[in-house]
């Protein structure tokens, strides 16, 4: 979110900084050696969990117990940023709580003040998000730090209560959509494993090693400036789309590995033909294997045996293509396959739609946010691009 954001502001726009927007907060971890402070009903947002705007949990939970050592409970409408993490080197992760829920020290906390919208104001400092990357420096060891002063420092423009609440109807029009297809796309996921592990549960499954069903081609380096922003294909890397090209290294049906770096062995599946990364490498079904088999199969193998490294941890290839598959009998492939093939399918225009969306909303959000676009307008452009 966020590139070109204009600083001059419209009659009737104060320029208000973030410092005087507020009232900021820190957060804590309770300690990790004490279980009755953990796997509680409270969401805790850490640096890694902080991945969507909307913020409904967590992969992690804490108790009643662990709230009160260590930690600090936000109310719904409360707006959560990382401000300590690997993360800021690449993007500036924020999201708005829709319950109440407990964050970690390498986040923070702002309560919007009194005249000020909360989604208004989370999506103005989103629309920040370039300048804000710019301040971030290094604590060590290549982590990303915000300096408190320069971040409660930097300006957002803020309209009448009315213009607020209309501009962020508008871009929460946008949002509600994604995580309503992002819901739908979860929902997809979990039928196809569920179907597929009914599948493999029955006593004429048999067990084959990786190798003996999917080939390992790996990944090339594309460079930044060889990216095509309007390219018809995606570039996978590590953890995410990175952008697009005009060239695919693998057609559709496969699954992306991340082979090296802090997010090895995250595994990601392309329906559509792309380009993969060189930290990563396309896991490609042999001649004979239904795709939608080999990406649940690969969704049931554990990673950790096959990491290796500390600084720099990375996949050991010949150890996970040494791994055992659990499959179904050829007969009830067959039968399962399309369901399953269906299913990815729903997933992936699920997902095309919500980049679009969100291209979308990015492109709409730092004019909307420096009063170059009036909201009016903004729905115009909305309905001439069929959204």
């Amino acid at each position: 979110m966020g590139a070109g954001f204009v600083s001059s502001f419209p009659d009737g726009w104060q320029p208000t900084q973030l410092r005087d927007s507020g009232k900021w907060l820190s957060g804590g971890t309770p300690s990790t050696t004490t279980p009755e402070y953990w796997n509680g009903d409270i969401p805790w947002i850490s640096s890694g969990s902080l991945t969507n705007f909307r913020l409904w949990d967590s992969d992690r939970r804490i108790t009643d117990l662990g709230a009160e050592h260590g930690t600090r409970i936000v109310k719904a409408g409360t707006i959560l940023m990382v401000v300590r993490g690997m993360s800021l080197k690449t993007e500036f992760r924020l999201g708005i709580a829709q319950r109440d829920m407990a964050f970690g020290q390498d986040c923070k906390a702002l309560v919007a003040g009194p005249g000020i919208e909360p989604e208004f104001l989370a999506y103005s400092i989103a629309a920040r998000s370039q300048h804000i990357l710019g301040i971030v420096d290094e604590a060590g060891h290549g982590t990303g730090r915000l300096n408190s002063d320069q971040l409660y420092a930097v300006e957002i423009g803020v309209p009448t209560m009315a213009e607020q609440q209309a501009i962020a109807q508008l871009l929460s029009a946008l949002d509600d959509k994604i995580a309503a297809n992002t819901k739908l796309a979860v929902t997809a996921v979990s039928l196809g494993r569920a179907l597929y592990r009914s599948a493999i549960n029955r006593p004429d499954a048999v067990s084959v090693q990786l190798r003996n069903v999917a080939n390992n081609v790996a990944g090339r380096y594309l460079a930044k400036e060889d990216y095509v922003s309007d390219g018809p294909y995606f570039v996978f890397g590590s953890n995410s789309v990175m952008g697009r090209h005009d060239r695919a290294l693998q057609q559709g049906g496969f699954a992306v590995l991340a082979k090296i770096g802090s997010y090895c062995g995250n595994l990601r599946w392309s329906q559509r033909p792309a380009w993969v990364n060189n930290n990563a490498s396309a896991i490609v079904p042999m001649t004979g294997t239904e795709p939608s088999v080999l990406r649940h199969g690969l969704d049931l193998i554990d990673m950790t045996p096959h990491r290796a490294g500390t600084g720099q941890p990375y996949i050991r290839m010949e150890s996970l293509f040494s791994a055992e598959l659990k499959v179904p009998a050829s007969d009830v492939s067959s039968k399962v396959a399309p369901i399953l093939e269906s299913l990815s399918e729903l997933e992936v225009r699920l997902g095309e739609e919500n980049l679009t969306l969100a291209s979308t909303r990015n492109a709409l959000l730092p004019q909307l946010m420096s009063g170059k676009l009036r909201v009016k307008d903004a729905e115009k452009v909305l309905e001439n691009a069929g959204v």
